[in-house]
């Protein structure tokens, strides 16, 4: 079997949580790669669900009471503490996205 390589670009945090679970489940990262692979041809799809985690909210798309609810439920989050720094929700979402 001839073999080629795949490079992938990503965080060394979720590299090396990957690694982790994969010894943990008894694999190595080329085996989680290689599993993924072939679901994805076998299936003709990505082997699992992609959706967004909520659908999010665009001020411009709302009514003013609407809007006015949902700054509100910000607020709201802010005051309980439920909330990120905007550079920790970027971080996050850079991590999540593999950028």
């Amino acid at each position: 079997m001839n073999d080629t390589y795949i490079k992938v670009r990503l965080s060394e945090e979720l590299k090396e949580q990957a690694l982790r679970t994969f010894e943990s489940i008894g694999i190595s990262a080329s085996d989680a790669i290689r599993v993924f692979l072939t679901r994805t041809i076998a299936e003709q799809r990505i082997p699992f669900e992609l959706k967004a985690a909520r659908t999010p909210v665009f001020a411009d798309n709302l009514e003013p009471e609407k809007l006015r609810e949902e700054i509100l439920k910000g607020k709201v989050a802010i005051d309980e503490g439920r909330y990120l720094p905007a550079d920790e929700a970027f971080s996050q979402i850079r991590r999540n996205l593999d950028l």
